[in-house]
């Protein structure tokens, strides 16, 4: 299958999709998934694809894509609620860039406005976001802008065959802007997997939205607070590793290429996908009328009220 890319972003999951639809998630129960750090969506977009296939379309699976980053969750929008505005706003934005010489200064600024949340409509968040994404180098927020002509000439042809299979793959996904909490308590159903992939441990800085070791925050929050299954991405790390252990994870280890850092050098990189299993929550023992009479005169001694007493 011919995976789609909403738009280039750092950590992107790529590399997981077969895996992950050939023999991950259908072995996993469920009717509902949540990716609960979207990022650019290429996870659960392609998971509405996968829905797509002709043996799958009986399956009624409810999607979810979440992300605290505000411009993401805005290009989500704009593609569901508001085609045609964005496909017109990106017409008009992509003439800023080209033809009335803004270049890369235009995109520079725009990466500040986001940063500092100066566009309040989601529409115009939602175009400049999906241009700044395809011009910067390996999708990282901070990294260096490039004019890349073949992924921005993708949008100047064929902005419109684009969107419309964003569209077709995005309709029916539920979008939220969300702090994983929220997100995670709104989902605690046994029906539920989720895909928890967040920023990797001493990666943060390379996201716009971000707290500190929310790999390992991420996952004490779900062993807590969530009964559903789990499937969590990390690259290669002992202290990742040893808390999956301790939550009882079953735990594969992946090769992929890396070369975002040094394009030179094609690195093989080990990445960890764990999998938890809905939690199976033990049913209490009903007690028999011996057990009662016990419970009742072991209460009833600590207040020297005696089991006749209770009778009259």
């Amino acid at each position: 299958m011919r995976w789609f890319s909403p738009f280039p972003y750092f950590g992107g999951k790529f590399w997981l999709l077969n895996e992950l639809y050939n023999n991950i998630v259908p072995k996993i129960e469920h009717n509902t998934f949540v990716d609960v750090f979207g990022g650019s969506g290429k996870v659960v977009i392609n998971y509405a694809k996968v829905l797509q296939r002709p043996k799958n379309r009986n399956k009624k699976i409810e999607l979810v894509y979440n992300d605290k980053d505000i411009s993401l969750y805005a290009v989500f929008y704009s593609v569901k609620n508001k085609f045609s505005e964005l496909n017109e706003t990106l017409k008009e934005r992509l003439k800023d860039v080209f033809d009335r010489g803004g270049g890369v200064k235009i995109i520079q600024k725009w990466r500040e406005q986001i940063k500092n949340n100066e566009i309040n409509d989601l529409v115009e968040l939602g175009a400049k976001t999906i241009i700044l994404y395809h011009s910067l180098y390996g999708g990282e927020f901070g990294n260096t802008i490039i004019l890349n002509k073949k992924s921005i000439l993708r949008l100047l042809t064929g902005r419109t065959e684009y969107l419309r299979k964003f569209y077709e793959l995005a309709k029916d996904i539920k979008i939220y802007n969300k702090d994983y909490r929220e997100i995670i308590k709104m989902y605690n159903r046994k029906d539920v997997l989720l895909f928890v992939d967040p920023p990797y441990l001493n990666f943060e800085k390379y996201y716009r939205c971000f707290e500190n070791r929310l790999a390992i925050t991420s996952l004490e929050f779900i062993e807590n607070n969530f009964t559903g299954s789990v499937i969590y991405t990390h690259n290669k790390d002992n202290e990742i590793e040893k808390i999956l252990r301790k939550y009882n994870y079953e735990i594969k280890t992946m090769k992929r290429v890396s070369q975002v850092m040094d394009p030179e050098n094609k690195e093989k990189k080990e990445e960890i996908i764990a999998i938890r299993k809905t939690r199976i929550v033990k049913k209490q023992k009903k007690k028999d009328f011996l057990d009662l009479l016990f419970d009742v005169n072991i209460n009833t001694h600590k207040n020297n009220v005696t089991i006749l007493d209770l009778f009259k």
